[in-house]
């Protein structure tokens, strides 16, 4: 079973993106999502950008997983 994971966007270099997961740094590609900003929430699953989500719906996810 695959799991998304909401994250928010720190820094964009071209089709890349920096986020933040697990207080590490990690890159995850945006190619299939290229209007995503810097402070924008997305759901990753792997390195891959699958869906933005907004803080709402990211704060909700990570109550129902405490």
């Amino acid at each position: 079973m695959c799991l998304a994971v909401p994250v928010k966007i720190k820094k964009i270099n071209g089709l890349e993106a920096e986020v933040l997961r697990d207080n590490k740094t990690q890159k995850i590609d945006i190619t299939m999502m290229p209007e995503l900003k810097k402070g924008d929430w997305v759901l990753t699953n792997g390195i891959l950008a699958v869906k933005k989500i907004n803080a709402k719906e990211a704060e909700e996810f990570f109550n129902l997983i405490k």
